[in-house]
């Protein structure tokens, strides 16, 4: 059986933003950059992840204004994360 390792499947042009930034700002840079979530950190540490799913279900189904709704409200929390090896 191969093992691959996460660094050959890896994307590492990750995109960021911070907690405070709106709703309509991640969906932006996500179609700028055609990827489906950012993480969203805090001085530099990963403190959650946004994604088209989020956007969807927690912004658009429930009909809030994206523009006045900050990511830290509808990101997902709790990363988790593994090695690169």
């Amino acid at each position: 059986m191969q093992v691959f390792k996460v660094e050959q499947w890896m994307n590492k042009d990750i995109k960021t933003l911070n907690g405070n930034n709106s709703c309509v700002e991640a969906a932006e840079l996500m179609r700028n950059h055609n990827i489906g979530c950012v993480l969203i950190v805090e001085n530099d540490n990963p403190v959650g992840i946004i994604s088209e799913r989020d956007l969807i279900r927690k912004v658009l189904a429930t009909r809030i204004n994206p523009e006045q709704t900050l990511i830290e409200s509808v990101m997902s929390r709790n990363i988790i994360s593994v090695d690169i090896n």
